[in-house]
C-alpha cells in the first residue's frame, strides 16, 4: 500500500513509534518504495521540524539496499534541523564561543 506525499507528511508530522517505521520502511523497500524514499527525502528538508526529522530517523532504519539507493543521493540529503536549546539559541551552536 503507497501513501500520497500529503499523507506521509501528515504522519511525519506526528509522533513515530516502532510500528510506524517498520511500516515506513517496509513501504520503501518494496517494489515500488521509490516513490516513497523519495517523499523521505525530500521531507528531509521540510521547514516543520518535527517531520525534517521524522523522515531522517527513517531512513536510520532503512535495510541494506535502501540504504544503498541513499547512498547514491547523498549531496540531496540536506542537514538536519537544529535542535531548540532549553537555554536559547540552538543546540548546535552551543559550545562555541564567540570572538565579538
Amino acid at each position: 500500500m503507497m501513501m500520497t506525499l500529503e499523507e506521509l507528511r501528515k504522519r511525519l508530522s506526528g509522533r513515530l513509534h516502532a510500528a510506524d517505521i517498520n511500516e515506513l520502511c517496509r513501504m520503501a523497500q518494496d517494489e515500488d518504495g521509490d516513490g516513497m524514499k523519495a517523499g523521505l527525502l525530500g521531507f528531509a528538508g521540510d521547514e516543520d521540524r518535527r517531520v525534517a526529522s521524522n523522515a531522517l530517523w527513517t531512513f536510520s532504519y532503512f535495510g541494506a539496499p535502501a540504504r544503498r539507493w541513499l547512498q547514491t543521493r547523498q549531496a540531496e540529503v540536506p542537514e538536519a534541523p537544529p535542535r531548540p536549546s532549553p537555554r536559547g539559541g540552538c543546540l548546535r551552536d552551543e559550545g562555541k564561543s564567540s570572538n565579538i
